[in-house]
């Protein structure tokens, strides 16, 4: 059974990248990339994708870095705040960033009225950090796909945005 990147579980929204982040060992000789990965250097790239997502949704909205929390085995929670939490997967090059609601801000409502206020507003900040991205240009540079289907053995299909 072939698999793809995995997401959070009740994702609102997931947007999808392929990050050009690897980077191979350079022969001294000729000066010319081997097909051996440096792997400082991916590392230090991957490490480089991570924070600058982290600081351009922090500039702009109201979300605190999240550390050591996982969703899944795959799926790191990165940020939180006002409801939204943000997660980041990978999976052979493919990330998946996915946006789900904060349970714990819908804990203590009263009235079924009132967890639908607190939802909407949840859902609402999230279509407002999405549309930023999708504005945004330096998230252009993270090869932005659009997820277009899932073939039956679980793989998924993409198209450049």
């Amino acid at each position: 059974m072939g698999r793809s990147v995995d997401y959070a579980k009740n994702s609102i929204k997931v947007l999808y990248f392929a990050p050009q982040i690897t980077q191979y060992v350079i022969n001294e000789e000729t000066e010319e990339e081997t097909d051996e990965i440096d792997e400082f250097l991916t590392q230090m790239n991957w490490d480089d994708f991570v924070d600058n997502i982290k600081a351009e949704l922090q500039s702009k909205f109201n979300l605190n870095e999240v550390k050591n929390k996982w969703e899944s085995n795959e799926v790191k929670t990165i940020l939180e705040g006002n409801g939204v939490l943000v997660h980041l997967s990978e999976y052979m090059g493919l990330v998946s960033l996915s946006f789900t609601a904060d349970e714990t801000s819908l804990e203590y409502v009263e009235t079924i009225e009132e967890y639908d206020i607190k939802l909407f507003r949840i859902i609402e900040q999230i279509n407002n950090i999405v549309d930023f991205i999708n504005t945004n240009e330096i998230f252009g540079y993270y090869n932005p796909l659009n997820k277009v289907g899932t073939f039956s053995n679980g793989e998924g299909v993409f198209t450049k945005k």
